[in-house]
């Protein structure tokens, strides 16, 4: 379509004339609801809480294959959690959560410390099963509550003007909940202008 025909962009507040590169209406202020910035924290949370359940399936279910099926599962599974775990690592690091670093960090531990047993006691196929699914089930177990907690680890918000819960840039808005995921908010003062910078900061440092 030839530009000079195309249809003009409106705000949908005042329905005054915007540009495409407009992120807040020049004559009411108010945001341009299709462009709000999300927080890229928010995906991480999801890739860190992800990481973390598929972690511990790994653990559950290679020691139930140790203890069904022949212990020499291990020799796959053992690298796959040792590659989720530096992946969680590095997740726990852009968030900056000390509880996906330690978990990560211990899920590494459990594969050395395996390896180091199997080559100190010098245990073989024959007898390496019931030592292996030992650990295997008390990690399991041990390792269920703090998957737990990762999975139910909440972000702050990144600015006063973000949902917490979603990353929607609440300003300019009449209704009390994010107008993206319904969650309720408590409007500061700050969230009643446009933020002078729409770049989200590195944010405190999560649990």
């Amino acid at each position: 379509m030839d530009p000079a025909h195309r249809k003009p962009m409106r705000c949908p507040s005042c329905r005054g004339a915007v540009g495409e590169a407009d992120r807040f209406c020049r004559h009411c202020g108010r945001p341009l609801t299709d462009r709000r910035p999300r927080s890229p924290g928010r995906r991480s949370k999801k890739t860190a809480t992800g990481l973390t359940v598929l972690a511990w399936l790994t653990v559950a279910i290679t020691t139930l294959l140790i203890i069904a099926v022949d212990v020499e599962v291990i020799v796959g599974a053992g690298p796959l959690l040792v590659l989720l775990a530096l992946a969680m690592l590095v997740t726990g690091v852009v968030l900056r959560s000390r509880r996906v670093m330690i978990l990560a960090v211990a899920h590494i531990a459990v594969c050395v410390g395996v390896f180091l047993m199997i080559e100190i006691m010098r245990l073989g196929p024959h007898n390496a099963g019931t030592p292996c699914g030992i650990v295997g089930v008390v990690w399991t177990v041990l390792a269920l509550p703090w998957t737990l907690w990762v999975f139910l680890l909440r972000l702050p918000a990144r600015n006063p003007w973000e949902c917490v819960k979603c990353g929607y840039l609440l300003v300019g808005l009449d209704s009390t909940r994010c107008p993206e995921c319904g969650a309720p908010f408590t409007p500061p003062d700050s969230a009643t202008s446009p933020p002078p910078n729409l770049k989200p900061d590195a944010g405190p440092a999560l649990p």
